[in-house]
């Protein structure tokens, strides 16, 4: 919820989006209808099968996978540049071998489709009338990997975007992807709870008796 404040604008949230965040070793996602949250879920997948993948064809240690992912790691191959090589480091005195970043695409992009189809299966197996016409937003850090909101597109047949948090404070540039979206949303959460004047009081008489539950998210629901 915090990140979806920090990210989704209120056409989106009123006619349904989905709000996807890609963890390292999973994927959490909520999907927005009418202005409130409709369904959540996660799948075990994330950002860390993706550098395990290189790893494994690649034939290089995890660590080195890692760097090659986050520096030259693309998983649309229109994106990627066909003139310039990755070089891949060599391990046990084996030199290096440069790789094409077409190849790098070949390998990360089924594993985002999978992610992707394994979400929008749970989404289409639910009852109901949540729709997401608003497209679909990415966050986390697997969100900047090049090329992930065309892979979205695809999967999910709506318009897709890598979402920018925003915050009411001032945020160092190295701070302003969405990687941070959680931060970002948890301090305008924050503000929305001071300038309305609630406390933990607040929130123990708003709970309804029996449903605490329930009464937390009847809270949460007036700052959303």
């Amino acid at each position: 919820l915090a990140a979806a404040r920090a990210l989704l604008s209120e056409d989106e949230k009123e006619m349904g989006v989905l709000l996807v965040d890609i963890g390292a070793s999973s994927t959490d996602y909520i999907l927005v209808h009418g202005g409130a949250p409709r369904i959540t879920g996660s799948v075990p997948v994330g950002g860390a099968q993706a550098t395990g993948d290189l790893s494994i064809v690649l034939k290089t240690p995890m660590e080195s996978a890692e760097r090659v992912k986050i520096e030259s790691g693309c998983c649309w191959e229109a994106l990627a540049d066909v003139n310039e090589p990755v070089i891949i480091p060599g391990i046990g005195g084996r030199p290096p071998v440069p790789v094409p970043v077409t190849e790098l695409c070949r390998i990360l992009q089924p594993r985002m489709q999978e992610i992707f189809q394994m979400i929008r299966s749970k989404i289409d197996r639910m009852p109901g009338s949540a729709r997401m016409t608003g497209g679909v937003v990415l966050t986390g850090g697997g969100a900047l990997l090049p090329g992930l909101a065309d892979v979205a597109a695809q999967v999910f047949d709506q318009p897709a975007r890598v979402g920018t948090p925003r915050s009411s404070v001032s945020w160092p540039e190295q701070c302003r992807d969405s990687r941070w979206s959680t931060a970002a949303g948890l301090i305008l959460l924050g503000d929305a709870v001071t300038a309305n004047g609630y406390d933990g009081e607040d929130i123990a008489r708003n709970t309804e008796t029996g449903n605490p539950l329930k009464g937390l998210l009847k809270w949460l629901g007036e700052f959303f």
